[in-house]
């Protein structure tokens, strides 16, 4: 055991001298605090993350509620598409029955000239 020096009795700590070892202690202490502030420092980072994650998954979810939207609206323009050729193939056979007509008597008109009306002469 070392000596104890006036100035240690008088004050109550303890001179280190160069000649000992240093105390771990600060060693302990500075992996610790690094170890709390790693700790801190990927919590906020998985936070961030999360976060970005989240406001990525809220903007997926309003583009597919666009995309959602602009489905049914393709939907209703394809249906009213398919009512209006419908109407169109009715509205043409329509006019080909009366065209097949018309050269029909037109026809029977061109073999049979006494068959025109008086009033046409």
């Amino acid at each position: 055991m070392r000596a104890v020096s006036e100035r240690e009795e008088a004050t109550g700590t303890e001179i280190r001298r160069a000649d000992e070892p240093r105390s771990k202690r600060p060693v302990r202490v500075l992996i610790i605090a690094g170890l709390i502030v790693g700790f801190f420092a990927l919590a906020m980072g998985w936070f961030t993350a999360h976060q970005r994650g989240l406001a990525l998954e809220a903007k997926l979810s309003a583009v597919s509620g666009q995309l959602d939207a602009a489905e049914d609206a393709l939907a209703e323009t394809r249906d009213a598409l398919d009512a209006r050729r419908s109407h169109f193939e009715k509205v043409r056979e329509g006019f080909d029955a009366v065209t097949a007509e018309l050269r029909a008597l037109t026809a029977i008109l061109e073999e049979d000239p006494e068959a025109t009306p008086a009033s046409e002469r």
